[in-house]
């Protein structure tokens, strides 16, 4: 059974002039149903149903039950001057394609950057600091990331943040990991 997965106590963050995460805010809805439009974000994210306004307003009320449930932590991957949305990083507890099962010492993260904040290393830093944080906090065996085939961008951000490529999962996606330890 999943365990709950609290927001990082003291937020993550790359410096005064960069990033930070943070919890979604109600705040945030236009920002997020404007990133679920994005093409490229919905093309390779498991965008929900209803992803306008009202979607994204519902499925921010949903943050905190799902975070409390061990079902996933989504954090903003904010601007640290204005706060303004850049992206997202969640992390969730692996499920393994076509069985339903959950293999609970074993994350996966999965990120997406809006298009003013790709080609800067958003997404590669976000990413790095939430590995590093989950495999310190959490603890679990690995960290995996699902990379559709020839996604170059999402193969550089996860090579930057670390991971490696170790193969092809039955959903059709390669399975990127990081361990705790080499091997």
């Amino acid at each position: 059974m999943p365990r709950p997965l609290a927001p990082p106590d003291p937020p993550l963050g790359d410096g005064p002039a960069g990033i930070r995460l943070r919890p979604w805010r109600p705040a945030d809805a236009d920002a997020l149903a404007a990133a679920w439009a994005d093409a490229a974000i919905a093309d390779h994210c498991g965008v929900p149903p209803g992803c306008g306004v009202a979607g994204a307003r519902g499925w921010i009320e949903g943050w905190a039950q799902r975070a409390g449930d061990g079902r996933a932590l989504d954090l903003v991957v904010a601007s640290s001057v204005s706060s303004a949305v850049l992206g997202e990083v969640g992390l969730s507890p692996f499920l393994v394609p076509g069985s339903g099962r959950v293999v609970t010492d074993v994350y996966e993260l999965g990120w997406w950057i809006g298009p003013a904040a790709r080609g800067r290393g958003t997404a590669s830093t976000a990413v790095a600091l939430v590995a590093d944080w989950a495999l310190s906090t959490l603890a679990p065996a690995r960290l995996v990331a699902r990379i559709r085939p020839g996604h170059l961008a999402s193969e550089a951000v996860a090579t930057a943040a670390g991971f490696g490529r170790r193969g092809r999962l039955d959903d059709h996606h390669d399975m990127w990991a990081r361990a705790r330890r080499a091997g």
